[in-house]
């Protein structure tokens, strides 16, 4: 039987070409084969975070399968296609999450390096590369205040179409990491551009350009205490089109730093996020501003199938106006719009390596984190509630 996958998710025609060139005969592959389910639920008082969830939502879900193929000793070849629905923030069907060629050019028991060729994942804080799967995230979603959870911008995060070096070795206790990603220039597509302006379908051209993320990581004795800091440059241009005027750039720059330190029974994890925004449009005159988030977690693993986790969040869009006074003064709009205090408390359930089950309650203080297209034509309330339920499976 011949499969042709749809247009939107075929691989690069170079990428394709050079499996069938390289791949070996079919009896010596050497393969992996996973996959992942997760189902959500959420109820929230107020304002509405991944569907209409002030009614109870059911609109999150994930659902993927990923393989990994050995062509050589120093050669592999791995992808990952994804179904998503988080609300109107992500509403694609189905889609080629990653697909990269991996050449280890150096192996052996103290140091690696290689060169990784597709669409690769951006190194980016601890969790970006396995931001797809609920089993391997700090709760049912990444902490907003560092990784933009509910901003529309997973999919520009997660992965790149574009080349990645990374390196390491062992020296002494320390597991030292480097990882550089280098995408090439990509317009962005209908969906993409729509989740970035909050659910508006505005007419205008978006493209991608220069963008690059890094990562400088150190793991101490097995992992025990880890230590990263993430760079991630990127920069998009509007242009205009035909009967619409508006063109401009938008320059961002977000820095990450990251600890986390892991016991037999309980684990501590930080990271704070400072992004720096330049904007240029023919709609307003320029402007820069910086804005950061952090947030401080704690796990305790009380029965051995069992885990209690609290969070402590917080999101600002001005460092420099940390509760908005300045801002709604200048404007005459809801400070509480600019920033975002979130207080967790949640508890996780694996009965097995396979099953999970995930309850969390969040009392959140400010709106700057409720997605904008949940929201459309509501009035953000200041302080509001989300309770989250998630059940997954893996294989």
């Amino acid at each position: 039987m011949n499969l042709r996958l749809p247009p939107f998710i075929q691989p690069p025609a170079w990428l394709a070409a050079a499996l069938l060139l390289l791949s070996p005969p079919a009896a010596a592959l050497d393969y992996q084969l996973h996959g992942f389910a997760a189902q959500g639920y959420s109820l929230s008082e107020h304002n509405n975070y991944y569907g209409d969830s002030t009614h109870g939502s059911s609109d999150f879900y994930e659902l993927g399968l990923n393989g990994t193929v050995s062509l050589f000793p120093n050669l592999l070849v791995s992808a990952q296609g994804l179904m998503r629905r988080a609300g109107n923030t992500d509403t694609e069907s189905l889609r080629l999450d990653y697909a990269q060629l991996d050449y280890r050019m150096l192996s052996s028991s103290r140091y690696e390096a290689g060169l990784r060729l597709g669409r690769v994942k951006n190194p980016f804080g601890f969790y970006n590369e396995t931001r797809d799967v609920v089993f391997t995230r700090p709760g049912i979603t990444l902490p907003d205040a560092v990784y933009l959870e509910s901003f529309g911008l997973r999919s520009i995060l997660f992965s790149s179409d574009g080349a990645q070096l990374y390196g390491g070795g062992q020296f002494g206790n320390h597991d030292l990491s480097l990882v550089g990603t280098y995408a090439f220039k990509s317009r962005l597509s209908d969906k993409e551009r729509k989740e970035i302006f909050g659910g508006l379908d505005l007419p205008v051209e978006i493209e991608l350009e220069n963008f690059h993320v890094a990562r400088l990581q150190d793991e101490w004795n097995g992992g025990a205490l880890k230590f990263a800091l993430s760079y991630l440059h990127g920069k998009l241009l509007v242009d205009p089109v035909p009967g619409v005027p508006i063109m401009g750039y938008s320059d961002n720059d977000i820095m990450v730093a990251s600890v986390r330190y892991n016991a037999s029974r309980f684990a501590l994890t930080g990271e704070y996020r400072l992004l720096w925004t330049r904007t240029d449009t023919s709609l307003a005159p320029p402007d820069s501003t910086a804005g950061d988030g952090f947030y401080l977690q704690g796990e305790y693993r009380f029965l051995p199938k069992w885990t209690l986790m609290t969070r402590y969040s917080a999101s600002f869009d001005d460092r420099h106006d940390r509760d908005g006074r300045r801002y709604a003064g200048q404007t005459g709009t809801d400070r509480y719009a600019r920033f975002a205090h979130d207080e967790t408390i949640g508890l996780n359930w694996q009965p097995t390596e396979h099953w999970g089950l995930w309850a969390e309650y969040h009392q959140i203080q400010g709106s700057a984190t409720a997605p904008v297209a949940d929201n459309l034509n509501r009035v953000p309330a200041d302080n509001w509630n989300l309770f989250q339920l998630m059940a997954g499976y893996r294989f």
